[in-house]
């Protein structure tokens, strides 16, 4: 009987491992979707300002900072808070330090080098670059 038991444990492991590789996929592929979507929305912005200073249209001041801290505390994962955070920074980028104080604006704790050591690892896998100390996202084609 015990044999029996260990085979259907296996065999349910196997289709757990499984299924978690298809949500991660999924969740790669939302985090693509999600972003090409913010480049998008961030281009039509900065054109609508662009035409609306050619025609003499008043334009506001943009004083967002990318995605409001309150959207990144309800993501999943520290890492992921990071990498929305960036993400939501586009062309202005942002510092490790930005990083940490938009952490402990959310109120969230870690070690005071996890950041810096966040971003070099999704620099290493291709998900940022760095110029002068900003870390940028790259955009996904």
């Amino acid at each position: 009987m015990s044999a029996t038991v260990v085979e259907v444990l296996k065999a349910r492991i196997a289709e757990l491992e499984q299924e978690l590789e298809k949500a991660k996929e999924n969740s790669r592929k939302a985090s693509q979707e999600e972003q090409e979507v913010s480049d998008a929305l961030r281009a039509f912005r900065e054109a609508l300002k662009a035409e609306s200073q050619r025609k003499g249209i008043p334009v506001p001041a943009d004083n967002s900072r990318g995605a409001s801290l309150l959207d990144l505390v309800r993501t999943q994962t520290t890492t992921q808070f990071i990498r929305k955070y960036v993400s939501g920074n586009g062309s202005r980028g942002t510092t490790p330090l930005e990083v940490k104080k938009a952490m402990e604006e959310a109120k969230i704790k870690a070690h005071p080098n996890y950041a810096y050591a966040v971003l070099l690892r999704l620099k290493a896998k291709g998900e940022f670059t760095e110029r002068d100390g900003r870390y940028y996202a790259e955009t996904v084609q």
